[in-house]
């Protein structure tokens, strides 16, 4: 799976008004500041609060074949958009929850960008580059390099 720059740290994020786009966003979800109904259903959904849910989970638990895929999670410090600390967070609670059988962290990899913005990068052999190194990592991941 390759997350480009995933809004993944969603009640954190919304609880911050200083941050760019959260008041535009009340408007969509609902404010979790001064509303509890929005907040405990974007506490529901948000992938940081529940990766450990999904990690420890039953159903992981009870069949050995299933397995989290691989993830390129991708964050820039210069997006506007997505704040960096989501996708960093959403991959140290991957890694914090240890290798098993079913999560192998070594296929979970945050690639931060200290340049690039929101949509990728850019100039002429730029987006040639982030493809190669997206291709790179997914034939890592299935076993062909």
């Amino acid at each position: 799976i390759i997350l480009k720059v995933p809004f993944l740290d969603v009640l954190d994020s919304m609880m911050d008004p200083n941050l760019p786009l959260t008041h535009a966003e009340f408007e969509e979800w609902g404010n979790p500041q001064d509303d509890n109904e929005a907040y405990e259903y974007i506490k529901g959904y948000d992938p940081c609060r529940n990766i450990s849910n999904l990690l420890n989970s039953n159903a992981l638990k009870s069949d050995p074949s299933r397995k989290i895929p691989g993830m390129l999670v991708t964050c820039s410090l210069s997006d506007i958009r997505v704040g960096f600390w989501g996708p960093a967070k959403f991959v140290a609670k991957i890694r914090e929850h240890g290798e098993t059988e079913q999560v192998k962290v070594s296929n979970v990899l945050l690639d931060w960008s200290h340049d690039e913005g929101h949509f990728g990068t850019g100039g002429r052999f730029g987006r040639l580059e982030e493809k190669a190194f997206e291709y790179a990592f997914l034939h890592k991941v299935i076993g062909i390099v």
